[in-house]
């Protein structure tokens, strides 16, 4: 490894293979979250934000754009739920008492 960057709190390694190494004063490795700042900080490293975060605020103005046509289908639903639900009761009856036997 060639030592890139050495300063009074890390020192800043290039290992062979192109990737970076840190380690503090005391020769223990720095790594996670620290050791992505040391090395953006150092404009060893370039870091790419996810889009993820812009898409999600057009699908919520997509989806609030959608909900009034939503809003409908749910009573339908629930008008359809309640004229099955006598058939369902009057077959359930039917088929407790088809366990008794």
């Amino acid at each position: 490894m060639k030592v890139k960057i050495e300063t009074d709190e890390y020192t800043i390694y290039e290992r062979r293979d192109g990737r970076f190494a840190v380690q503090d004063v005391n020769g223990k490795p720095i790594n996670g979250a620290q050791k992505i700042e040391i090395l953006l900080a150092n404009e060893l490293i370039v870091a790419v934000l996810p889009k993820v975060e812009a898409e999600p605020e057009a699908e919520a103005e997509a989806e609030a754009e959608a909900e009034p046509e939503v809003e409908a289908e749910p009573e339908a639903e629930a008008e359809a739920e309640a004229e099955a639900e006598p058939e369902s009761e009057a077959g359930g009856e039917d088929e407790q008492s088809g366990d008794d036997k």
